[in-house]
């Protein structure tokens, strides 16, 4: 996109500078004086001597004027020549030669110019002009092109603000108590064993206790509720009752 931009500007850029030189040579060529050397009279060996001189003395001539010789075609002609040779009237070596009427000079460039006809003694006679051209307005000055814009660097991706994280809430403290290490822990209860019934015994007629939502018992009828026997008398009954039942036994063993 960026070189897009800068290759759009530089074309922009030599666009105007192209439409300013055009402007420019359009106006020139407007502005561009033609010259008639000698008026009416033409180009042609002057009967006064020194009158390209004078004719030459009031005009301005500037880069891009144009000079028109007419002459009779045969009879004389315009060469270009320099400074030595027109002081001298040398026609041997001219810059450039024009034979043919009418003859049309384009003045190029500033500074002296110097013409003559190379017919003889027409020169020595006074056919020769030197003129001095003078520069035209300043040019425009050429617009240096636009810097080039740098090439914007590919764009990453936006780096993410990174979220700070929530804490999490503590697991639950246990809700054991820490223990003092000084404090000794409370003693368990000692709980003494329950006497073991002997497997061989049977065991007496469960003792109901009386509840007191219970109906009355019936008169005469004392529902009489044995103790509970102590651990320590449990054996002694146990031996009591086999040796009571021991008796009988033996008796009528004896009797058969």
């Amino acid at each position: 996109m960026g070189k897009m931009m800068a290759t759009k500007i530089e074309f922009v850029a030599f666009a105007v500078f192209l439409a300013a030189v055009t402007v420019k040579t359009s106006m020139d060529k407007a502005h561009a004086a033609v010259h008639i050397v000698g008026g009416a009279a033409g180009w042609t060996v002057p009967s006064g001597g020194a009158s390209y001189v004078a004719w030459a003395s009031n005009r301005t001539f500037l880069v891009g004027d144009t000079l028109v010789f007419n002459f009779a075609t045969g009879f004389h002609d315009v060469a270009k020549v320099t400074k030595s040779a027109y002081d001298k009237c040398n026609t041997t070596t001219p810059n450039s030669l024009l034979t043919v009427a009418p003859a049309n000079i384009v003045l190029n460039s500033a500074g002296q110019h110097y013409f003559m006809c190379t017919f003889s003694q027409h020169c020595p006679l006074g056919q020769k002009l030197a003129i001095t051209v003078s520069p035209t307005s300043p040019s425009p000055s050429i617009p240096s092109p636009s810097p080039k814009l740098p090439p914007k660097s590919a764009q990453g991706p936006i780096p993410k603000t990174p979220q700070t994280p929530t804490p999490s809430s503590s697991p639950s403290s246990s809700l054991t108590p820490t223990r003092n290490p000084g404090s000794s822990p409370a003693p368990m209860p000692h709980l003494s064993p329950s006497p073991k019934s002997n497997p061989g015994v049977s065991a007496g007629p469960p003792v109901v206790a009386s509840s007191p939502g219970a109906s009355p018992s019936p008169k005469g009828t004392t529902n009489e509720v044995s103790p509970p026997m102590s651990p320590s008398s449990a054996p002694i009954r146990v031996v009591t009752t086999l040796f009571a039942l021991a008796i009988p036994i033996i008796a009528i063993g004896v009797i058969c």
